[in-house]
Formats: structure tokens, sequence, C-alpha cells
């Protein structure tokens, strides 16, 4: 169906026009029977096309008992038509703004150029009643209610910005603090989609019986939220609060099989690696979940699903990169939430596949995958989405990634807001003995030089020593495995004996490593930050550490140190550069940061 000028061509048009067709499928409304499948034809992928079942358009979904407001910003988000003059004015950044007394911590905000209400510090939330209910149910069951409120202050500030849509990065999310703010999050997942879903439900009822033409309250496809998290036990803790304040689940027993596994975690490990890596620790998965009449239907194919939940690598498998042809990537064209949770812990599976993921959202599809295009939201059609949807982070600690991916990928156009710590007590207190460490300034160069320079300063004003026989039994810390794979190829080149280990190394890898380095037959033994991160090893005794850089994770420098030995002749020497500060930060205290960073010396000594 196409037009012959452009010129006066509606939405409507342009989009049909644009995407192409399975073959037999009718522009109209099709009928959908069930066991019918659609195969997408660039891709060999089936999706069963799943309606509601029979019986889920129920009295209690049309009925007004939960009644609808419609002050609620769900509805003015997504009613709000946006201008070419908007479009111009949302790309245009705004200047921050530091709230110093927010109640969740430190806060800067990004106000939306767009007349939009301020953003308040009060607690008014938008929670659908049932939602609410179930939520302070499932907190006295579990015993994580404070002081019998249903919730605390932490949930009621967060579920007020939540509940305006403003996108969120939220660095504060400590392993004791994860369950509160977990709540939260899903929480305002399920009350968005169940306002969602009651609205085309009763749409659907409504129209079924006039002639007027359906409202327009759906997008292209059917997936509104998409959740990343780092490995299944993860998904489970979100799946099964989430059936909950659903009301029920299906496939449960499945769901046990394939995500409840759980591991065996070391009681000599520290607290964190005990929070992080309990449960089943795969991290190649993805799932869609759909919402019908109160129940959470699991396993259910994407283009039938409300909720999408994977890793970063599992959705990879499916989405592609950029260049393949065959990729498949329409399921997440009309998402109106974004939450990545645990984000720290992507840095160190792969950041590209996360940047990979959200460069493919909000996409024009390929296809049409059985849509009634009558009912499609006009920004939808206008390819708008992305200035329609929230995004939410949630980390331990803020890094230049992370505050990078936020502020690239936060397209809305509502407020965007950033909260960090008040305070960063950093880790000195936990160091088992004090060891003199040493932080050497890298020169001031451009940041495209920093990686250069930073091999260049380090083998040559560091290295030499150690490797000479000046200084033996030395251990080198790399933070990332580029950097590992740097330093290993000059130490080769120079034919300077050593040995190394990775988070690619073998049991008996590792193990033979780690014997040469104790018995002396080795001087040097170089790692890297993620083998400390997943396996959080037993390190050999050294006399000196070289760390090539600060750690990302603060609870691996107190690891590292405790691995030299306490002789006064041992020593701990940090490379750092002024792109470090963040780092520093989470180590040291600002006390130590701002004197490392603002000094005149390079060098500075730290016991």
């Amino acid at each position: 169906m196409e037009s012959d000028s452009s010129d006066g061509a509606t939405p409507y048009q342009t989009l049909v026009s644009s995407i192409k067709r399975p073959h037999g499928t009718d522009l109209g409304v099709k009928k959908r029977k069930k066991g019918v499948k659609i195969c997408h034809k660039s891709k060999k992928i089936k999706h069963d096309v799943i309606m509601a079942p029979k019986g889920a358009i129920s009295d209690e979904d049309i009925s007004q008992s939960d009644s609808e407001d419609y002050t609620d910003p769900f509805y003015e988000n997504l009613n709000y038509h946006l201008t070419e003059n908007d479009i111009k004015i949302i790309s245009t950044p705004s200047e921050p703004l530091l709230i110093p007394d927010h109640p969740l911590g430190h806060a800067t905000m990004y106000p939306s150029p767009l007349p939009i209400c301020p953003l308040s510090t009060d607690r008014q939330i938008y929670l659908k009643n049932k939602v609410m209910t179930r939520l302070s149910e499932y907190k006295l069951k579990h015993d994580t209610m404070t002081h019998n409120e249903p919730l605390s202050s932490t949930q009621c500030h967060l579920l007020s910005l939540f509940g305006r849509y403003t996108d969120v990065l939220y660095a504060r999310e400590t392993h004791e603090r994860h369950i509160e703010v977990l709540e939260a999050i899903v929480a305002h997942l399920v009350s968005h989609v169940s306002k969602g879903r009651k609205l085309v439900i009763r749409n659907s009822k409504v129209s079924k019986l006039s002639d007027n033409e359906p409202p327009r309250d759906q997008g292209i496809v059917r997936p509104r939220v998409l959740i990343l998290v780092p490995f299944r036990s993860s998904a489970l803790r979100i799946i099964q609060l989430m059936g909950h304040l659903c009301g029920d689940v299906s496939h449960g027993r499945r769901l046990e099989e394939e995500f409840g596994c759980q591991g065996i975690t070391d009681p000599t490990k520290p607290p964190e690696y005990r929070h992080l890596f309990e449960g089943n620790t795969d991290d190649c998965f993805k799932m869609g979940m759909a919402l019908y009449s109160g129940t959470l239907r699991l396993f259910a194919p994407f283009y039938a699903s409300d909720f999408i939940i994977a890793s970063p690598l599992g959705l990879r498998t499916l989405v592609g990169s950029g260049g393949d042809y065959k990729r498949e990537v329409d399921f997440l064209s009309s998402l109106e939430i974004v939450l990545l949770d645990q984000t720290e812990v992507f840095l160190m599976q792969n950041w590209s596949h996360v940047m990979s993921l959200l460069s493919s959202t909000h996409l024009k599809p390929r296809a049409m995958h059985g849509t009634d295009i009558r009912r499609v939201r006009n920004w939808a059609l206008e390819e708008l989405s992305k200035y329609y949807c929230q995004l939410i982070v949630c980390s331990q600690f803020l890094t230049p990634q992370i505050h990078s991916l936020f502020h690239s990928r936060a397209t809305s156009r509502h407020h965007k807001i950033v909260i960090t710590p008040l305070e960063y007590p950093g880790v000195l207190r936990h160091i088992s003995h004090q060891t003199p460490q040493v932080f050497k300034r890298l020169p001031l160069c451009p940041l495209s030089d920093t990686f250069d320079e930073r091999l260049t300063y380090f083998t040559d004003k560091i290295l030499p020593d150690h490797v000479s026989g000046v200084r033996k039994r030395t251990l080198i810390f790399t933070p990332n495995y580029c950097d590992y794979l740097r330093v290993r190829n000059h130490l080769k080149e120079r034919e300077i004996e050593f040995t190394h280990i990775s988070e690619y190394s073998s049991t008996s890898q590792a193990r033979r490593a780690n014997s040469l380095f104790s018995q002396g037959q080795r001087d040097t033994l170089l790692l890297t930050e993620r083998l400390m991160f997943f396996k959080c090893p037993r390190l050999p005794f050294a006399s000196h550490l070289l760390l090539y850089g600060p750690p990302t994770f603060p609870h691996v420098y107190p690891q590292l140190l405790a691995c030299v030995s306490r002789d006064k002749s041992a020593t701990a020497t940090c490379v750092y550069s002024r792109e470090d500060a963040l780092s520093l930060l989470r180590l040291l205290g600002p006390g130590h940061t701002d004197r490392l960073l603002n000094n005149k010396s390079n060098t500075h000594l730290v016991i």
C-alpha cells in the first residue's frame, strides 16, 4: 500500500508503506487462531501468537473498583504529543542542578527543558491499589517491613520518582539495601504494565460494542518493559517478586528447574561475593513474561509478552550486531521502561553487549507481527518512542562508563536524576595490616593518549626495579583484560620470566602459576580484576604489589593488600590518573582523593 507522493501522508500510511508484511497478512485486523505461528523471514525463529485465554477479559478487569485517576503521570506521559520544536529542545543538554538535602542521598538533577511539573521531594506514590496491597503482604511475609510501615522512606521516595517517569540513576545499591530497592522497582514495573493492560482490555471491550474507530492505546509491538540482570539468580529474585505482585505465576516448576539451582558459596569468601554469587550464576538466558488476568505467564513468546527479562549475553545472541542482516530487534521497538539492575556487574562481563542492546531499542520494525495498526499511538508511528521510554539504572557505585551510558540513553522528555552516596568512607579501615601505599600520578595528557601514556610510564618508571632482581616476588594487578594483555605482551617482548592468571585460566593453570610464584621459580605474577571478581582466589604472599590502575570494585583493594607480606621492605604502588577520580574516591575517601588529585607532587604516600 504505497502512496504516489509522500506529501500529506499520514503516520499510518508512512509506517505501512515501509514495513514488510508476512505472506498473507491483511492490513486490517486479522483474527488470530490458537496455534497459529508467524515466522519472521529474516531469521528462522518462530513466535507463537498467544491470545488472551478464554475469560481473560474479566468483570474485575473492566470494573472501576481500582478507579482510574487521569491525573496519574501514566496517562499524561503516554498521551503527550511532542512537536518538532519539543524534540529540538530535548536534544539540548540541560544544566545540572545539585540537591544536597535530597532524602535519597547526594542528588544531581537535570531538569527537562519542556514545561513539566518541577521535581519535588514529596512522597506521592502512583501505584495501583492492588499492587500496593500485595507488596505490603509480601513485605510482611518476608519480614522486610520497617517499623510496621508498608513502605520504607527510601521506597517512598524512589516510587515517587518512578511514578513521575523520571529517568533515574541510583548509584548506591549496596547488597544490604538491594532487596529494599528491588521491591520498589518491581512494584513500579508491575503497576505500569497493569495500567496499560487494563486500558487495552477495557478499550477492546468498549470497541466491540461501538462502531467508532478504536482508541490508540498500544505500541507497535506488545513488549513494554525490558529488564537486564547479570545472572539467573538475579532474574529469579525479580520474577518471584513479580509473581506475588501480579497475583499468581504459571510454569513455576519450570522456573525453579531452570533458574533455581542453588550454587555452593564458600563461607570464607567476603560477604559481597557470597551475596552476588549465591544461586544460579549462569549469565546466558532470556525469557518473556505476559500478564493475563492477574497471572504472570512465564516463558511466553517475546511478541506476546509484556516483560522481557534477560542477561546482556543471552539477549545479544538473538539481537546480534548492528551490521548483521539476520537479526531480531522488532520486539524492542515499543519499550516504555528499561531497567538495568546490578549494572556494575556488567562491567565485569561484557560492557559492549549492554551498549549494543540499548542501541537496538526503538528501531523501526521490519514486520507487522499481527499488530492492529489502528490502535497504535501516533508517536509510535512517527518513530518517537524513545522520548516516551523511562530508563532506570541501579548500581553499587558510579563509574564513567555507567555515567556515560545513562546520559546518552536517557532520552525521555522527563527530568533526569543521579543519586550517589552522601559520603565515601573508603576501604582503608578494612586493611588488616599497615603497608606503605605509594600512589604515582601520570603526567597530564589528552584523554585519547591516556592508555598509551599509562603503559609507557608503567614500563619505564615502575616496572624496571621489579624485574631486574632488585625487588623480587612482585604481584602485578591490572583492572581490565586489555591492560592485562598489554602488560603481558610487554613482559614477553622483554623476555622476562613471569607467570600469569586471568579469568580464562583453568583451575590447573591457576594452581601451577601460584605454585611457581610461591616456590620462587617465578618472581612476577600477573593477574586481572575480573579474576578477583569472579573467583576471589586465595593468592600467594608477595613482597611487592604493583597496581596498573586502581580497581573498579573497592573490596578488591583490601584483598590485594592482604597478600603483601608484613616485612618492612614490603611496598604497594598504584599508578593513577585524574580520570580515576571515582575509583580513588571509593578506595581512599574524599580527603586522600582530593590530595592525590590537586597537589602539585605526583607521588603520594598513604599509610
